[in-house]
């Protein structure tokens, strides 16, 4: 078994800190005794924070991680310094700029002087052995030295660690300090805690370089545990993304080759678009240069039919000089085809006729022949003749070319509207188109992007089984670990079982007892099955059974039961840890869960502990009631005098700033005081006390 040395307070100063300053000066200096101290006061006066000031000087400004301090031994093992410590400085109106506390302690026949700064608990000065180190350059690195160097004291193998390359020892000689040698109000119950109690026995019982194989081996599961999980987190959170993806496109194949052929479409839309833009202007300058040669053409035949209406005029009045006026205008009607004078009749087949009649110098109304019969005036009248045919030609040909361009102006007009709509048509399916390849092209980004994260998961989950592996590999070291230590909790469950049952009982009626058991089932890691711990089991009778029965957790239990079966466990864990040496413990208010008729009990118990090794040191506060637990702890006046049992006491009555409680009833508490330390007699339910 480790042949721990526990520390054992033997001097307190605290200098310029308000709380502890009245008429008499400011702060106190105070010796404590082997065997019994009291730290008595009432409420406000300080007790709980002067057993925090002597807590710090051994563990300074550091704490475990929030989860371990919660649940001690559940997670990985290390400590955490609090950079802007302010537990006194809150507790004092001038935020303790200029207080100092000095501690000593004694490690079997070493000392140690720890001197702090109250105000963030910056290390000041440590002395070994009256060997003094100012530290005043580096806080974390001096905190560290100082830990190590009480680690060493505890008879911790500091070095051996060093050279193994772990520090675990800082957080083993923590957990000591925090949960065995203290017992303060904001502890976590230590009995109900397998994983609490595995480290614990583990520290006290264990070889030491196997305890510290352990501590790694955890703290490496621990690790690991947290890497696998963070990265399986990452594969499922990834998964997911991809099955929402997944879900959103039903058939990513068919989605990719339906793009395929929506982008060749576009394109195709594209090039068709092209072509008839094309078409299109084609046949808009070919309108443009027909319609230009209708207009042309249109005046042309327009000259050429009033030149031919000017030549047939001439013409008339050379041949039909013998006809009379109104024969005249019938005659310039019809050959200027604004039809028959007589009946109206606008047919061609009447202007032919008409025309053949004239040609042959026949009246076109009666066919009579109206040549006047002078050679030089027929002469005259068929050159008028040739002259008015070639006319007409030209008219003819002029009018033929007009309606040839008008028929080609009007082919060109419906082939430009065809194009047009077949344009207009191509340019709608192109818009709609491209509005279905820009949602396609976001669907195959989106494929893409599956494709990728796929790609990621089956990274990520190659990652996940690699670091599974490993984890599953370091628990199976771990659990060996653990069997190995079994045996070595075993040859001393006995004496723990034995010290406990003596301690409880002087707590409660009830039978309460332990029972050690190999194969109590306990999580190391979140993500890993469960593994059998070396581990003390609570049973306890009730007032309806009287059987003991197992209470696996402290909400089975009252309150006080709670208390006071912890502080037995913790007890027995430290009589058995240092049989043979001398100890410490320090209770906060033990009378404060106690029945009336078990403070007698308890602080004979407290009491006995204390007289177990010449060097014990018992600490304890207490307030001034009627259950006399002060009175209780020092035992009967006639074992010591008056001034020792008053040095026992740390009497917060005189050295603490006064309450309002304090000051306007002194003389009570002054009175209680005296008869708790037996300086006068002591009344008790009417009843006279010496």
């Amino acid at each position: 078994m480790p042949n721990l040395v526990f520390p054992r307070l033997s001097r307190l100063a605290i200098d310029g800190y308000e709380p502890y300053v009245n008429e008499a000066g400011p702060g106190f200096d105070h010796e404590f005794l082997p065997g019994v101290n009291v730290v008595v006061g009432i409420n406000g006066l300080g007790k709980t924070t002067l057993l925090n000031v002597i807590f710090r000087m051994l563990v300074g400004p550091y704490d475990p991680a929030k989860a371990d301090r919660d649940r001690p031994g559940r997670r990985q093992a290390g400590l955490v310094r609090d950079r802007n410590f302010d537990f006194f400085a809150r507790r004092s109106n001038d935020f303790a700029i200029e207080a100092t506390a000095s501690a000593t302690f004694r490690f079997g026949a070493r000392t140690l002087k720890v001197t702090r700064s109250l105000k963030d608990l910056m290390l000041l000065e440590y002395a070994l052995d009256g060997h003094s180190t100012i530290t005043t350059v580096d806080p974390e690195a001096s905190d560290a030295e100082l830990m190590d160097v009480m680690a060493m004291l505890m008879n911790f193998d500091v070095q051996a660690a060093k050279d193994r390359g772990s520090i675990s020892y800082r957080y083993d000689y923590d957990f000591v300090v925090r949960n065995l040698i203290f017992f303060l109000e904001e502890k976590v119950p230590l009995i109900w805690n397998p994983d609490g109690q595995f480290v614990i026995l583990r520290i006290l019982l264990v070889d030491e370089e196997l305890s510290e194989q352990i501590s790694k081996a955890r703290n490496d599961v621990l690790q690991a545990d947290s890497q696998y999980r963070n990265k399986l987190w990452s594969a499922n959170k990834l998964r997911q993304t991809i099955k929402e993806e997944l879900n959103a496109m039903p058939d990513a194949t068919k989605e990719m080759e339906e793009f395929g052929l929506l982008v060749s479409a576009v394109a195709a839309l594209e090039e068709a678009r092209d072509d008839l833009l094309q078409q299109r202007e084609f046949f808009s300058r070919e309108i443009g240069r027909t319609e230009d040669g209708l207009l042309r053409t249109r005046a042309d035949a327009f000259e050429a039919q009033v030149s031919l209406r000017g030549i047939e005029a001439a013409y008339f009045q050379h041949a039909f000089r013998k006809v009379r006026a109104p024969g005249d205008l019938i005659m310039q009607a019809l050959s200027s085809h604004e039809g028959c004078l007589v009946c109206g009749n606008t047919s061609e087949e009447t202007y032919e006729r008409a025309r053949r009649l004239m040609e042959h110098h026949q009246c076109p109304v009666c066919e009579a022949d109206t040549s006047i019969g002078e050679d030089n005036v027929e002469d005259m009248a068929d050159a008028r003749l040739d002259e008015l045919r070639k006319a007409e030609k030209a008219a003819e040909q002029k009018r033929r070319l007009v309606d040839r361009l008008t028929q080609t102006s009007i082919d060109l007009t419906a082939q430009y509207r065809v194009a047009n709509d077949d344009l207009q048509q191509t340019l709608a399916k192109l818009e709609q188109a491209r509005r279905r390849e820009r949602s396609e092209a976001q669907r195959a980004e989106q494929i893409a992007k599956v494709a990728e994260l796929k790609g990621k998961l089956e990274t990520i989950d190659l990652e996940v089984k690699t670091l599974r592996d490993h984890l599953d590999g370091l628990v199976e070291w771990h659990k060996g670990l653990v069997y190995r230590s079994k045996h070595f909790i075993a040859e001393r469950q006995e004496a723990i079982v034995g010290a406990f049952r003596e301690y409880a009982s002087a707590f409660m009626v009830e039978d309460c007892h332990l029972v050690y058991r190999t194969n109590r089932e306990a999580r190391v890691a979140q993500s890993d099955e469960k593994i059998d711990w070396p581990a003390f089991e609570v049973q306890l009778a009730s007032g309806a059974d009287s059987l003991p029965t197992s209470r696996d957790w402290h909400t089975e239990v009252s309150e006080s039961q709670k208390e006071f079966i912890d502080l037995a466990f913790r007890m027995a864990l430290l009589r058995v840890a240092s049989e043979g040496s001398a100890s410490m413990l320090a209770v906060e208010t033990p009378e404060a869960s106690l029945d009336a008729f078990f403070v007698e009990k308890a602080g004979a118990l407290l009491r006995t502990y204390a007289a177990a090794h010449p060097e014990n040191i018992l600490l304890v506060t207490s307030n001034l009631t009627r259950e006399h637990m002060i009175a209780q702890l020092l035992g009967t006046p006639d074992a010591e005098d008056l001034e020792t049992r008053k040095r026992r006491t740390l009497n917060l009555l005189e050295i603490a700033r006064p309450t309002k409680a304090y000051r306007e009833n002194h003389a009570f508490y002054d009175k209680r005081y005296d008869e708790a330390v037996g300086e006068e007699s002591a009344s008790v339910d009417g009843e006279t006390v010496e």
